[in-house]
Formats: C-alpha cells, structure tokens, sequence
C-alpha cells in the first residue's frame, strides 16, 4: 500500500507517495466572476530528463519542473537536508523508491556512482597498434599520448572526431584500433 504525503510548498495541491509516484489532489479554485469550479485529482505521468523522473508542478499560475527521487526524499525523511544531493542506492536513476534513497555530499554521490561503475569516469580509451597498448581516460589525453609517439599531423578536435567515428565502428585511426574498457 501506498502512503502519500502532501509535497512540500504545495500542501493542497499535490502529493507524493513512497513508492515514487505524483498525483495532485482533488480542489476547488476560483473562478471568473466569482464562480468556483471542481478539480478532479489526476496521476501526473513524469517525463525523462538526463535519466531521472520529473514531474512539472504548478501553482499561482507558476509551473516549476521537479525531480521526483528528490520529492520523495523531502516529503519523507525527518529533515530535508539543504545543500545534499539524493543517491539512489541501486544506482537505478528510475528507481524512486523511498527505500532507495538517501541523503549523501556531493562527493559521497559520486564516490558512489564511481564504486558502482555508473561513472564513465571509470571508462579508459584503450588503443592498440601492433601488440602495444595505451591507456587513457580521455580522447584529450589520448590525443596528448600519441602526438608524442606518432607524427599525428591533424589537429585535436580532427583526432577526437576521428577517434568517436573509429570507437562506434570498430575502425581504425592512424593504424590503431580504439575500444573502451572498464578501469578495475
């Protein structure tokens, strides 16, 4: 069963459960000359935005975007902790489950999304010619590696655009072949 608790700034109008869902509740508004009307309460559907759930949430006429992980967390713990980020413990960003979330620094967060491999900062571009290997967590420094080895004639950004096309065609660049690896 689902408990539903009002969102914080929008008591009367819309609520949050702790299961992740959004709804806004059952009111009656005024209206043009001095009518009143009915407003049925309705499930809000969230939209996607660089992978979380967001919902759009009006009020006096204002609409403001929200992040729902973050409604949860603030309408259910004990304190909403200004200046936190909220984690989700899975690394699931879909996942906004109250169970599924916690308060953590910035730092905390991405210590997190690094352990849990979510962080392409734990991605290498790995390059290979004739048995030889280099390593590096960047097309920039990749880039900066070979320009010593190699007589690479072009510019960064040429050598960069060259290097996406060779890693999603599994091509090759300059006689190396590129891929990506997880660093352990």
């Amino acid at each position: 069963m689902e408990n539903w608790k009002d969102i914080i700034d929008y008591d009367g109008l819309y609520q949050v459960s702790d299961s992740g869902n959004v709804r806004s509740i059952n009111r009656t508004v005024a209206g043009k000359n001095k009518t009143t009307r009915n407003i049925n309460g309705t499930h809000i559907a969230p939209f996607i935005w660089r992978g979380y759930h967001c919902v759009k949430l009006a009020k006096n006429g204002k609409w403001k975007h929200f992040k729902v992980h973050r409604l949860v967390l603030e309408a259910f713990s004990q304190q909403p902790q200004e200046g936190l980020d909220v984690n989700h413990i899975d690394g699931d960003k879909s996942n906004n489950r109250l169970e599924n979330l916690e308060w953590a620094t910035r730092k905390e967060n991405l210590i997190h999304a690094v352990e849990t491999r979510l962080n392409k900062q734990c991605i290498a571009i790995v390059a290979k010619k004739h048995g030889r290997l280099f390593f590096s967590k960047s097309i920039r420094g990749m880039f900066r590696k070979l320009e010593g080895i190699e007589n690479i004639s072009c510019k960064e950004k040429t050598f960069a655009e060259n290097v996406r096309r060779a890693l999603y065609a599994n091509g090759t660049y300059y006689g190396y072949s590129f891929a990506r690896q997880v660093i352990q």
